[in-house]
């Protein structure tokens, strides 16, 4: 992995509201850089090993947009347009007019949304453990989740969140369960006042409605994909909004859930950068479905 990096982080204001994007330049300055948008209690700074290996290829761009990270907390009732509005404004201000994107769980319908208004922009979108709205199978115990922290009940907020969050059938294989399960309780147990009422207002809004916009169809190649094993967001949502593109790919990773990018960070970085080439991901051997836009269902690798 690269350990040379050069870093800028930059602040800028939305409507009254503070945001920063953070430019990372690796091992490659002058590739199309990658976009991540992440998802709750994820800052800039946190894709961890995933950005890592990003940067022995790309330059890496991350962002804390109202509601998340160091940005200033976003009432539920703005829409995913107005986060749309906001990054686009940030890469403006950087002066990129060009991405490849790769976003996750709450910052999918970001993505997703950022590709059907500006395909000018957006080169190829990976949407990862695909979250547009909280499903009805797990609406209970997320209004549940909402009551614990309201309440400042931590230990129980996040073993309920990391419940949620995670594959608990022992029966199934996830790569690093235990180490993955150990950082979350950690991370949810010591949130922030700050940080509850972002996640609050970002989990009400989500409640609100289902974010996914069918029109216009995107143009952007999609690829959307998760791990096998996701109980948070289940395979066939992902499947769901990859047939919205009629060039739209859908993906499972082997032996993960809904952390895939924790889980196996190697392997989902080697997946966004085969979609960003456009070259084969059913030859990855870590995928283990892989469904083109009407194609059959097939079974590969892994």
């Amino acid at each position: 992995m690269n350990s040379t990096q050069n870093v800028t982080v930059r602040q800028h204001i939305r409507d009254g509201f503070v945001f920063e994007t953070r430019s990372v330049v690796g091992r490659v300055s002058d590739a199309v850089p990658v976009l991540l948008v992440g998802g709750a209690f994820q800052r800039k700074e946190s894709w961890g090993r995933l950005e890592q290996f990003l940067l022995d290829a790309r330059p890496v761009i991350t962002v804390d947009l109202p509601g998340s990270g160091s940005a200033d907390t976003l009432p539920a009732d703005y829409d995913t347009d107005f986060l749309v509005d906001t990054l686009r404004q940030g890469l403006d201000e950087l002066g990129v007019t060009y991405v490849d994107m790769g976003v996750g769980s709450y910052g999918a319908m970001i993505g997703y949304r950022m590709a059907q208004r500006h395909p000018e922009l957006v080169g190829h979108l990976v949407v990862l453990a695909c979250l547009t709205s909280i499903p009805d199978a797990i609406r209970p115990a997320v209004e549940h989740s909402l009551t614990l922290l309201r309440e400042q009940r931590m230990e129980e907020f996040a073993a309920a969140t990391v419940a949620l969050f995670m594959c608990s059938d022992t029966d199934r294989t996830v790569v690093h369960r235990v180490g993955v399960d150990r950082i979350l309780n950690r991370r949810f147990s010591t949130i922030t006042a700050d940080e509850a009422e972002k996640y609050t207002q970002n989990t009400l809004r989500l409640m609100a409605r289902d974010h996914l916009e069918p029109e216009p169809a995107i143009r952007t190649p999609l690829l959307v994909v998760t791990g096998e094993h996701d109980t948070y967001t289940p395979p066939e949502i992902s499947r769901r909004v990859a047939r919205t593109s009629p060039h739209g790919v859908f993906a499972l990773i082997a032996d993960a859930d809904h952390m895939v990018h924790l889980e196996r960070p190697r392997e989902t970085a080697e997946l966004f950068l085969a979609h960003f080439d456009e070259l084969p991901i059913e030859e990855l051997p870590f995928v283990r479905v892989c469904e083109r836009a009407g194609e059959a269902p097939a079974r590969v690798g892994a």
